[in-house]
């Protein structure tokens, strides 16, 4: 009897090696269909997980623990930019520069005159923050006042 060689391939009766599968162009449309479709159903996901995690942060880090009076630290008394968060968004100088601000426990953002600013969050009380912006100097803004009433910042509608 003979032993196969270690390493030969077998030939498998019927079967051709040097033979091309070809495809119909139904089949490979359906093929690049599902790959089409599964692309888009992982993109989804994807959109659905982050959007989900969004709302959870929000959850645990609620905007309201923000609003107050930020005063910026380290300069004189009557030169400190000051800025007010609240319900109604984020104040300078009293007048609303920005409806709309993002928080999610370490970052605070908001969009004012088409311009993003940022600040990051320095302590796990939120009573201090950063300004991040490419220049050299990076103020640094704390709440003014008590941390724990924060209620008598909130703006009534």
């Amino acid at each position: 009897m003979n032993k196969p060689v270690r390493g030969a391939r077998q030939r498998i009766p019927g079967v051709n090696p040097q033979a091309k599968a070809t495809k119909s162009p139904m089949q490979k449309w359906v093929e690049r269909s599902l790959m089409l479709v599964v692309a888009v159903g992982v993109v989804f996901v994807i959109y659905a997980y982050f959007d989900l995690y969004q709302r959870y942060r929000e959850q645990n880090m609620p905007k309201d623990r923000l609003y107050g009076m930020w005063v910026e630290q380290e300069v004189a008394p009557y030169m400190a930019d000051r800025f007010v968060i609240g319900k109604r968004g984020v104040l300078i100088d009293g007048a609303v520069v920005s409806t709309q601000f993002n928080f999610d426990g370490q970052y605070f953002e908001y969009t004012s005159g088409g311009k993003q600013i940022k600040f990051i969050l320095l302590d796990k009380n939120l009573s201090k923050m950063k300004l991040v912006t490419d220049l050299p100097y990076q103020p640094v803004y704390q709440l003014s006042g008590s941390h724990k009433n924060r209620s008598r910042w909130q703006f009534t509608d």
